[in-house]
């Protein structure tokens, strides 16, 4: 893919990922066609953005599920949320925002969820936008000290990492719940962590807590990666 800059990463042993970097303006979206990517009929009349937006990052869940093995790697559908029907035995997750795409891949071997989200950095931080994101606004002041950070880069990696955490959590739950179900709170050394408030399901219990990574990947935009291992 030319013109596109392609950066592989292995978070962990077994598990893959594969960032995007493009421009709206110059997008090789013949070249992706070439490639098998191709847009479902619910996004045929969208906007621009959002097609590029999904076939560049369906593109780099291809790149990962081959990467892992799976040559050629079928075409990546949809459930009825628009979350992404990954092949038997792998498990992943997707994410992109103006400009970047990704995805993350493992076998299900090897871990049992992932999380990825990408967010630019929030610059208009009103009340409502907190009390939205925020279980309190301890929270909030946690995040801001443990990153010497600004009130919108402290919601957005909030924001982000709950985010990642839906995404993680999920394919496995099937239900729906919001960002005051957890917490997000400091580790050492510049990591962030989630902290379920209450109970989910059997499996998804109170004061279970999950580490979240946490990096600027460019610019204003923040990544955040949840990987849950296989026991």
């Amino acid at each position: 893919m030319t013109n596109i800059p392609i950066q592989f990463t292995e978070p962990v042993p077994g598990v893959v990922q594969h960032t995007a970097r493009f421009s709206l303006e110059d997008f090789p979206l013949e070249a992706l066609r070439s490639a098998g990517i191709e847009l479902p009929s619910s996004l045929q009349s969208a906007v621009k953005k959002r097609q590029y937006e999904f076939m560049m990052s369906r593109y780099c869940a291809k790149l990962c599920l081959e990467q892992l093995g799976l040559r050629p790697p079928p075409l990546i559908g949809s459930h009825m949320d628009r979350s992404p029907l990954w092949p038997d035995g792998f498990v992943g997750s997707i994410s992109h925002t103006e400009g970047w795409a990704g995805a993350i891949v493992g076998k299900q071997s090897t871990v049992l969820s992932l999380g990825l989200d990408f967010e630019y950095e929030i610059e208009r931080d009103t009340s409502s936008l907190i009390h939205h994101i925020c279980r309190d606004t301890a929270e909030l002041d946690a995040i801001i000290a443990h990153f010497s950070c600004s009130v919108g880069r402290a919601l957005t990696i909030i924001f982000s990492a709950k985010e990642s955490f839906y995404k993680a959590v999920h394919p496995r739950l099937k239900n729906f719940f919001g960002f005051q179900a957890a917490r997000v709170i400091p580790r050492a050394n510049e990591e962030i962590a989630i902290e379920l408030l209450h109970d989910l399901s059997d499996e998804f219990m109170h004061g279970q807590i999950w580490p979240v990574r946490v990096r600027k990947v460019g610019g204003q935009v923040i990544e955040t990666l949840l990987i849950e291992l296989a026991p």
